[in-house]
């Protein structure tokens, strides 16, 4: 058997429950799909060659990532912390109309570089980067 044929067009069309039944009943059993099937019958009506189904080409499975759950956790745990952090350092510029005190931003950025440390080595316990 040759190389496979290149189909660029398509074509669509409605079918009532009625046609769909007598084309299933009469498709059965050649090891066609619908789309086969119904190519063929075009070829057989304008006197072309009917070509061969063409087997599908099935692609491998897709590798689903794998995650620390205990690290994952640890990770909700530092965005907690960092969420009261910055509710901390709101209310405090709030109620002393002043800005963040230096050290607290450098703690609130520790923890995010902490975070996102934490982030890569689950999605990539290999030491993978993206």
């Amino acid at each position: 058997m040759g190389s496979p044929i290149s189909r660029d067009f398509v074509i669509s069309f409605r079918l009532n429950g009625e046609e769909i039944a007598k084309i299933d009943k009469v498709r059965d059993g050649t090891n066609r799909t619908r789309n086969d099937y119904s190519r063929s019958i075009i070829q057989g009506h304008l006197n072309l060659e009917i070509s061969e189904p063409v087997k599908p080409v099935r692609l491998p499975p897709r590798k689903m990532p794998t995650y620390d759950r205990q690290q994952l956790s640890q990770i909700l745990g530092q965005l907690g912390k960092i969420g009261s952090n910055i509710n901390q350092i709101a209310r405090h510029s709030n109620v002393t109309r002043n800005a963040p005190v230096n050290f607290k931003l450098n703690a609130i950025q520790a923890d995010l570089h902490a975070i996102r440390d934490d982030v890569s080595n689950a999605l990539y316990p290999n030491g993978r980067a993206s």
